[in-house]
């Protein structure tokens, strides 16, 4: 063992110290499953529990700025406490490519947002008071995807109202009206529903009938079913398969029936079986189409295999009743929404429970919907608002996050994080400013390119053998001509020379 002299004082100490080199082994073992060149479940589970984490984090909210927001911000400005009467979102749908977004309210108003931003900020939108009448609020709102510009609603009355969006207008009109056969007036429509291929219109009327739509015949009725003649209950949500040929329908007595569309046109009941003990409040088909998912009153969410009908999973940890739930365009990701405010996500294929949200808070009724192209999230806020949960780096969902990882297998992903990341410091700054900024650098550039040639002309004729003459016909210019050039219709002419003021004498 040997010691090491102690300094002297006064004396220079020459041990140099080590830089502390921080340990980056946690970081490359978090980032090193990402750089994976397959996928495998491992992978997949972390790629879920990444972007989850992201939509939950509070600085990737946007709060959308439509008119409830507007009111609710200029109460919190007034002096005056006034009371802000409720005004819920009663159906909300996005439009299948996301490029629209279609919500309406409960004092009948019907709002939609062309998204040509990623940003609601920068994005337009369109609003109609009473939209289907005075105290008429919409019920149910369904997209024609063979259509871009064009939805169905419904507002608990005797007819389906179809609009029509303009995209490059940004306006939204009425585009025709359907109108029943039968000869009953009291029948009233609560929902509608477009199948994925846009060829079949169904809606459910308020005592339990089902009327199909030939779409592709101009939205002619083809058939009227009843569906209280079979099935006892009464039907509280429906949804298309994937093909559009079979019709899934939840009951209040908590039972599944499935109808067929046959060749004639009409409606058929194949099976029904028991699902939960209480009412069905929510029907899904995943994105691959072999899979249901269903949730209820019971607190229960199940998982169906659509092939046979039976039930291949079950999620029971909410404990009270579920009120919404939703799927990502993956179909990876599960969130599901109980009565007391919570919001669970779940992996689909290992129904683990990834994370959960709290609004407790709110007082009106709770919202949950998907992009159909991203994982983002539109959910309900404080007052009756929608917000928008995204992720901040700018991937869209778990493949492109994990992309990102392999720029030289994907190099488009390359180019897309660029001009994503562009976009977030473009957003930081005022846009109106930037605009002003852009308008007064092309001022500049057009003034420099107008005296440019001015300039070159004004350099070579003073240049060569006649520079002495030319110097002399520029000074000429430059004491009267040049000044005077451009006043009046003798502009061409040489001014006079002034003559000298007489004097006055006082004699």
């Amino acid at each position: 063992m040997s010691l090491s002299k102690p300094p002297v004082r006064g004396e220079r100490n020459t041990s140099v110290k080590k830089p502390v080199v921080p340990d980056t082994t946690n970081n490359e073992l978090a980032t090193s499953i990402y750089k994976q060149a397959t996928m495998d479940k491992k992978l997949s589970e972390k790629l879920t529990r990444t972007i989850t984490d992201e939509l939950l984090n509070k600085k990737n909210v946007e709060h959308i700025t439509d008119d409830r927001r507007l009111l609710i911000l200029s109460r919190a400005k007034s002096r005056f406490v006034v009371g802000i009467s409720p005004n819920e979102v009663y159906a909300i749908e996005f439009q299948p490519t996301g490029k629209a977004l279609a919500y309406s309210r409960y004092d009948g108003s019907l709002t939609v947002w062309f998204l040509v931003h990623d940003t609601f900020n920068r994005s337009f939108k369109a609003y109609k008071k009473d939209a289907m009448g005075v105290e008429k609020p919409i019920t149910s709102i369904s997209w024609n995807s063979n259509e871009v510009g064009q939805f169905a609603t419904v507002s608990n009355s005797n007819y389906i109202q179809i609009w029509n969006v303009d995209h490059n207008t940004h306006s939204l009109t009425k585009y025709r009206t359907l109108n029943l056969d039968s000869s009953d007036a009291k029948l009233r429509f609560t929902k509608c529903h477009y199948d994925p291929s846009s060829q079949w219109l169904a809606a459910v009327t308020k005592n339990n009938e089902i009327c199909l739509f030939d779409v592709k015949a101009n939205h002619k009725q083809v058939h009227f079913y009843n569906f209280n003649e079979e099935v006892e209950g009464s039907i509280t949500f429906i949804c298309w398969n994937n093909h559009g040929n079979y019709i899934i329908v939840g009951t209040s007595i908590g039972e599944i029936s499935l109808l067929r569309v046959n060749n004639n046109k009409e409606l058929k009941n194949i099976i029904k079986v028991p699902a939960h003990r209480g009412k069905i409040t929510g029907l899904k088909v995943t994105p691959l189409g072999d899979k249901l998912v269903s949730v209820g009153e019971d607190g229960a969410c199940l998982i169906w295999d659509l092939e046979s009908l039976t039930c291949i999973s079950t999620i029971v940890e909410c404990e009270s009743n579920i009120r919404t739930f939703d799927l990502s365009p993956s179909g990876k990701l599960l969130v599901v929404v109980s009565e007391e405010g919570k919001f669970r996500f779940y992996d689909m294929i290992t129904t683990e429970k990834i994370n959960d949200y709290d609004q407790k808070h709110l007082d009106s009724d709770f919202i949950v919907k998907f992009y159909p192209n991203k994982s983002w999230l539109m959910i309900s806020g404080e007052n009756d608002t929608l917000c928008r949960l995204y992720s901040e780096k700018g991937h869209s969902d778990e493949l492109s996050f994990w992309k990102s990882f392999h720029p030289e297998v994907f190099p488009e992903n390359e180019k897309a994080r660029t001009y994503n990341d562009l976009n977030a410091k473009k957003s930081k700054h005022d846009w109106n400013s930037e605009q002003a900024l852009l308008r007064g650098s092309n001022r500049d550039s057009n003034r420099d390119s107008s005296r440019a040639p001015n300039r070159g002309a004004s350099r070579e004729s003073s240049r060569g053998p006649d520079r002495e003459s030319n110097r002399g016909l520029n000074r000429n210019i430059n004491r009267g001509i040049g000044r005077d050039s451009s006043r009046g219709p003798n502009r061409n002419k040489r001014p006079r020379a002034n003559p000298r003021p007489a004097r006055f004498s006082h004699n």
